[in-house]
């Protein structure tokens, strides 16, 4: 669109539009240019659907109207007007606390700052990165340096953080979830991102002293009071 009717509608470059017809709508994110003719707008042609959404097509602008001799479709042109589109509040509920947890709310907030996300951490240590506990095991690194975010960064993203709480059941016609103290949260979208968990053979016998997973802090923690009541060095040459 021209640059002049950006400014006039305060529509920025990438701000996502909402461009309505008579026939429909499309929502597409917009290109700021001078190259365009004022009160004009071009939507390129012939996109399907993409992500199941034909939400982009131009086609859902114009005319259906077929010549009746030649039978070739009407001009590709119609009137319409353009909005900055602004999308509903939705809630958010993010079941996980982990690395795929932390990415998605740092990109969503970077599109949206005002819906509520409320994330449950089933472990009373959210946002680390868990790849690096051997590292924290043999204290080649520190806890402060395996956590992901810090308070003050924690308090821009703007999320409601439980913290040692599981989500016991998922309600997906009502849309609601429920933690393991009874409290329900609605939801519009929800994420979950728990992650896996490594496979244990059955015969490992974890019982017996000297054996453990190494899945989040609590196991890290009691590693080291193993090594530390062995008197054995985290870390040995052979």
């Amino acid at each position: 669109m021209n640059s002049v009717d950006a400014y006039i509608d305060k529509v920025k470059e990438g701000d996502v539009v909402e461009i309505k017809s008579k026939n429909g709508v499309v929502r597409v994110r917009a290109k700021i240019s001078k190259n365009i003719r004022e009160g004009v707008v071009f939507l390129p042609m012939h996109w399907g659907k993409q992500l199941q959404n034909d939400l982009n097509r131009a086609n859902n602008l114009t005319f259906t109207r077929l010549d009746p001799q030649s039978k070739e479709p009407d001009f590709k042109y119609t009137t319409v007007s353009v909005k900055k589109y602004k999308k509903p509040q939705e809630k958010i509920v993010v079941i996980g606390a982990g690395a795929a947890a932390f990415r998605f709310i740092q990109n969503y907030r970077e599109h949206n700052e005002q819906d509520p996300i409320h994330v449950f951490s089933k472990e009373p240590y959210p946002f680390y990165n868990r790849v690096l506990l051997p590292e924290y095991v043999t204290e080649e690194l520190t806890w402060e340096q395996l956590q992901k975010i810090k308070e003050q960064e924690l308090k821009k993203l703007k999320i409601n953080l439980h913290i040692g709480l599981s989500i016991d059941k998922i309600d997906p016609i009502k849309q609601l979830v429920l933690d393991s103290e009874g409290n329900e949260y609605p939801f519009d979208k929800l994420i979950m991102a728990t992650g896996s968990r490594a496979f244990v053979p059955k015969d490992a016998q974890l019982d017996l002293p000297g054996r453990f997973t190494m899945r989040n802090k609590t196991d890290a923690d009691r590693f080291k009071e193993y090594l530390n009541s062995t008197n054995l060095a985290p870390e040995t040459n052979t």
